[in-house]
């Protein structure tokens, strides 16, 4: 005794469906890679402000800070 119909499965219909899937997914993977890439750019720029106005309130002249720096490295 069956006990039901075996549903026909449409391989073509059903790898064009994935195919899709997989499209939107890196799509939309592309635009949060650019959207990070965007806001790495603008955290780098607000850095920069912020170390310019440090370097501005501190009076020192860029000499002065170059040799601050140089015997920090050492």
């Amino acid at each position: 005794m069956p006990r039901g119909v075996k549903k026909t499965v449409d391989y073509a219909k059903e790898i064009e469906e994935i195919e899709q899937k997989i499209s939107t997914h890196k799509n939309l993977i592309d635009t949060l890679k650019k959207e990070k890439s965007n806001l790495k750019r603008e955290q780098q720029k607000a850095e920069k402000v912020k170390l310019v106005e440090l370097i501005a309130d501190s009076g020192l002249t860029a000499e002065q800070l170059s040799d601050l720096i140089s015997k920090v490295k050492k």
